[in-house]
């Protein structure tokens, strides 16, 4: 019965939380596919502090969205999924999919990031 299915899911079992890493884990007993996901924040005080660095943010946000939607769009269909968010606490980035491809599909995200910055952020020659 309709009663009988509504069951509380079981929460997420704390395996770390050491201050340096809080990890959770909860194996899949319902679908039976491997899934994963995870959260980075990259702590910052200065990414909200004036309204100028607000707005870069916000740019910057728009912008590796925009550049990355290609690849992204690939990813979506082998259910890979990616989220940059500027925030006034800093950077997160959240990954999610079948955790057999999971690492590399993050590897790719965060290394256009961090070493292709040129590629992420649009040329003000090209623009104009």
């Amino acid at each position: 019965t309709f009663e009988e299915r509504m069951v509380a899911a079981t929460p997420p079992a704390l395996i770390r939380d050491d201050g340096r890493w809080t990890v959770h884990f909860k194996q899949d007993d319902v679908f039976g596919k491997p899934k994963a996901f995870v959260i980075l924040q990259l702590s910052s005080k200065n990414t909200y502090d004036t309204p100028k660095r607000a707005v870069l943010g916000q740019l910057y946000e728009a912008c590796v969205t925009d550049r990355l939607e290609e690849y992204a769009y690939d990813a979506t269909l082998a259910d890979l999924s990616y989220n940059v968010q500027v925030l006034p606490r800093g950077v997160r980035l959240s990954f999610g999919g079948y955790n057999d491809r999971l690492a590399d599909f993050a590897s790719y995200i965060t290394g256009k990031l961090a070493r292709d910055l040129d590629d992420v952020l649009p040329s003000i020659r090209k623009i104009f």
